[in-house]
């Protein structure tokens, strides 16, 4: 959808959309007065304009507020006042030195009853005006704030909410007091005040100072009688590259910069203190979470002198904090702030280099009756005040529990050389924990082009290094084909312990090495040609990207190129198709290129696999692969993938394809086998020479197919029947698959009877289960459970989904010698509380499931597939479905009454799900109502499943 069109929804979405606004008239009091304030930005003044002439509410006033520009400002803005009349010019006669000055003349001269302020280099959002009015007008409230949106503008293409957290929903407060999570957003700009509300309170912004929206924002919260919250967006601020506009949260190097924000700090915080504890306590974690790490971030760049500086400045601010906000930080957090009162610079250079993004530096020891924090091993635990003290107190957070695969590790590169052809990087990696010095901990590195995989570095070992690690890797320098390709190279980092364990981050650049890096030779054919370079640069979050610079006579080319084209007949229409080409889900490619490539001869040894639409390898098509490369080596077995790395590390050499790339296509068109467990896109259409074999992914409690008719369009049934039609055979597990899949989607066709392929080794595993659980780094005398629940309707994509369970009454019943597998389905994620996590494991993104079955104790789920796999181990399963009533009368339906078909215990409360799962775990044998679940709906596994897909796939025979 279009931002247009999004905005259109907004707009009648809206429930003030009722509220009707007086007819316009020529001598009307403005509605809005909108004061662009700007200096020396002629070159953006224009389009932040624009953006205001374009609302939707047309009785709008304009007014520009320049403080003292020496630039063309005057001129474009004369020009802009005699295109519209709405348009007025103000001048400071001397400039102010900041944003107070010019918005206090906007505020002095403005007409309307409502304002709102807008900076020369941002836009408003469409509908803005009129959406923060109508809120305004219907609540009667004095302050409007809507979401902001950040759009990076250095070629990410990155777009993100800022604190969209607070703007979930629409709210209305009689006062800040109601929402204090409010004072997080600190912006004026996405805000709209009542004019009566500036002549009641006399409020102004701070002049002579940087950060004035801060000291401003806090009164004005403070003072405000009503306050709306709105979900629209209302403003989009541009993020420009450093190099090539330094806004003033960049200009951090200067230090009245650090002045004037601690001065708006102390002005903010008593305002806040003013009103009430919560806001105070809200404000402490502003403070410590967004205001002080914005200097501490530098820290790693700056020469001792200066980090010893900013040090100093900080810590008052960070003793006088209430020790009941530390348990709000993250983990990494207090580190960072606990390195500060150890008094060594060169510690608190290390914990904030490793420390900018959510990862504990130093290190994290286990003593009696807890667990401590400490710069490093020669360090000592930083304990000079109560304060200090707190911040190193891990003991309430299970941390040392915590297994190598979660743990947030920084892999920070620090250094870089070319040789050969060869990359070579080096760098460094926090080890809270001290498990990557363990031996044979190793560590490699892949670089991924998005479309075409992950090239990995072969692993190498990791070196002890105080309390971190070091690593030095070679990777071949990357290679590009196109004239046009200018895409980013991303660095992801993978670490295995020897026990087999392994985690995965992105590799993120170090502080100093920005701008220090010497562009490196395009050394491939057409790199030589364009005299092109590659150039290490930080991304978003500071992840570390190969970009490609383009040099003078490259681009000289490239324009020489795209001018010829203007001549040639037809230029736009083969322009249009070569932007059709370059998106596969272009109409081009489904109806043209797609059917095209279908002409083309089918390949005999080609055959193409994709498991749940590109976003998993496993599952019964991975068990066929692998038996497919066992007995017929000669075919070229290929996977479709959705672009994730983790997939292509967990592909190892196995070929790959981008889903839905021009390639997939080709192989799409031409494989003469197809595996899949799912659906293949709507545009395929199976040729008589392939052969397609549908494994699905489960045997279904939920209704599925046309026994959900009634929630089908037309169109989609017509899809799923074309879709089925395409299928030459089926794997059926079980004689209940049979009876309820097989009507449900009207299939006629070949079985292949005699369990599913995934389950062939899941006996096998059961055996490994020692090294198995070493892959998760579990110690041997913890029992494991899994929790794997499906998702419910209307929790499709939800990344964020709340647990169904209280965690904290687990981690009291269970912690000690219980270790909790999470594994969300694949449509959303569960949100696992950090001091949490040394006992519990997020496994959503572990690869195989079936190594989680077979290390498990006792299965926890509620309406998944998955009971029907774990019951063939004979180990305890425990429904719990505390909404089983709902499920069953407002979802989609189920095939068989759970409650009186469980193949264990059937829960409805938290309670009764724990002192089930205690049973389990004490529990000797196989239950009576587990052995009447297995004879009801489950196959008969004799591990040759696999054999028979590969034999019915190769030879068309029904089994």
């Amino acid at each position: 959808m279009s931002e247009a069109a999004e905005s259109e929804v907004q707009t009648l979405a809206n429930p003030y959309s009722s509220v009707v606004l007086p007819e316009l008239g020529e001598d009307r009091v403005p509605d809005v007065s909108v004061v662009i304030i700007c200096y020396n930005d002629a070159e953006h003044l224009p389009s932040a304009v624009e953006s205001v002439r374009i609302q939707t509410l047309e009785n709008v006033e304009i007014l520009i507020c320049d403080d003292h520009s020496t630039d063309d400002t005057p001129a474009v803005a004369a020009a802009l006042c005699a295109e519209d009349s709405r348009i007025s010019y103000h001048r400071l006669e001397v400039n102010s030195g900041g944003c107070g000055g010019p918005r206090n003349r906007g505020i002095r001269e403005a007409r309307g009853r409502y304002l709102m302020f807008l900076d020369s280099d941002d836009q408003l959002e469409r509908h803005a005006c009129k959406n923060m009015m109508l809120a305004a007008e219907r609540d009667g409230s004095e302050l409007v704030t809507g979401l902001m949106q950040r759009r990076y503008l250095d070629g990410s293409g990155i777009r993100e909410p800022w604190y969209g957290w607070l703007y979930t929903e629409r709210r209305l407060l009689q006062s800040i007091a109601d929402f204090p999570e409010l004072i997080h957003d600190t912006t004026a700009t996405n805000k709209l005040y009542r004019r009566e509300f500036f002549d009641r309170t006399g409020l102004r912004f701070p002049e002579d100072m940087h950060y004035e929206d801060i000291a401003f924002s806090a009164k004005a919260l403070c003072s405000a009688r009503g306050i709306s919250v709105i979900p629209e967006y209302i403003y989009f601020w541009n993020v420009y590259p450093s190099e090539t506009r330094e806004s003033i949260t960049n200009q951090r190097d200067d230090e009245k910069n650090l002045r004037d924000r601690m001065f708006a700090i102390d002005i903010a915080q008593s305002e806040y203190e003013a009103v009430s504890d919560e806001l105070r306590e809200e404000m402490e974690l502003k403070i410590l979470k967004h205001h002080l790490r914005l200097y501490l971030n530098d820290i790693p760049k700056y020469d001792d002198e200066r980090a010893a500086a900013i040090v100093h400045a900080v810590l008052p601010y960070v003793e006088k904090i209430n020790l009941e906000t530390v348990e709000k930080l993250n983990l990494g957090e207090r580190a960072l702030y606990a390195a500060l009162f150890t008094g060594d610079i060169e510690a608190v250079k290390r914990c904030m280099l490793v420390g900018r993004h959510g990862s504990v530096g130093g290190e994290v020891v286990a003593a009696e009756g807890g667990a401590f924090w400490r710069p490093g091993p020669s360090g000592e635990r930083p304990v000079g005040s109560p304060m200090a003290a707190a911040l190193s107190d891990f003991s309430q957070t299970h941390y040392v529990e915590q297994a190598h695969t979660q743990i947030s590790y920084a892999y920070v590169l620090t250094e870089v050389n070319v040789e050969n052809d060869k990359l070579i990087l080096r760098g460094i990696a926090s080890d809270p924990l001290g498990k990557l010095k363990l031996p044979g901990s190793a560590l490699r590195i892949g670089l991924r082009k998005f479309g075409e995989g992950t090239t990995f570095s072969d692993y190498v070992p990791l070196v002890a290094a105080g309390d971190q690690v070091t690593w030095s890797v070679e990777l071949p320098l990357p290679r590009r084909n196109s004239l046009r390709e200018r895409a980013d190279r991303e660095f992801y980092v993978d670490t295995r312990l020897a026990g087999g364990s392994t985690n995965s981050a992105p590799l993120r650049m170090a502080p100093s090495l920005e701008g220090e890096l010497q562009a490196i030779v395009d050394r491939t054919l057409m790199g030589r040609m364009l005299r092109d370079r590659w150039s290490f640069q930080a991304g978003f979050r500071d992840m570390a990207l190969l970009k490609v610079d383009i040099s003078p006579w490259g681009d000289f080319v490239r324009r020489t190129a795209k001018g010829a084209v203007k001549y040639l007949p037809g230029r736009k229409w083969m322009a249009a198709r070569l932007d059709d080409l370059r998106n596969p889900y272009s109409s081009l490619n489904r109806d043209t290129v797609y059917p095209l490539m279908r002409r083309f001869p089918i390949k005999d040894d080609l055959a193409l696999f994709e498991a749940n639409m590109g976003s998993s390898v496993f599952d019964n098509p991975r068990a066929v692969f692998e038996q497919l490369r066992r007995s017929n080596p000669e075919i070229n077995a290929v996977w479709a993938v959705n672009g994730n790395p983790r997939l292509d590390a967990e592909l190892g050499s196995a070929p790959r394809v981008q889903r839905g790339s021009l390639r997939y296509l080709w192989m799409l068109a031409r494989a003469k086998y197809i595996v899949d467990n799912q659906s293949l896109p709507n545009y395929f259409v199976k040729r008589d020479e392939q052969r397609y074999l549908q494994t699905w992914h489960g045997i279904p409690y939920k209704k599925i197919g046309f026994d959900l008719v009634l929630t089908m369009s037309k169109q989609e049934q017509k899809r799923v029947s074309e879709a089925v039609a395409a299928w030459d055979g089926l794997v059926s597990p079980s004689d209940y698959f049979e009876e309820v899949f097989l009507p449900a989607f009207d299939y006629h066709g070949p079985l292949i009877r005699g369990g599913y392929p995934r389950n062939d080794v899941l006996l096998q595993l059961a055996e490994r289960k020692r090294e198995l659980r070493a892959k998760l780094d579990i110690g041997a005398d913890r029992k494991v459970v899994l929790y794997a629940p499906t998702f419910r309707d209307g929790t499709r994509g939800k990344r964020d989904e709340e647990l169904h369970f209280d965690i904290e009454k687990w981690d009291e019943r269970f912690g000690d010698d219980v270790t909790l597998l999470i594994r969300s389905h694949y449509l959303n994620r569960f949100s696992i509380p950090e001091r949490f996590k040394g006992r519990c494991i997020d496994v959503s993104d572990y690869g195989d499931v079936a190594e989680l079955y077979a290390i498990s104790d006792v299965l926890v789920t509620d309406y998944s597939s998955v009971m029907f796999d774990f019951a063939l181990l004979g180990r305890p399963i425990v429904i719990f479905a505390p909404d089983y009533e709902e499920f069953t009368t407002q979802s989609r339906g189920a095939y068989f009454d759970l409650s009186a078909n469980a193949p264990g215990a059937f829960t409805l409360t938290e309670d009764e799900m724990f002192n089930a799962v205690r049973a389990g775990l004490s529990a000797d044998t196989a239950s009576a109502e587990l052995l009447d679940f297995r004879r009801k709906f489950c196959g008969e596994e004799d591990g040759r499943a696999s054999e028979r897909a590969v034999q019915f796939l190769l030879s068309g025979g029904n089994s």
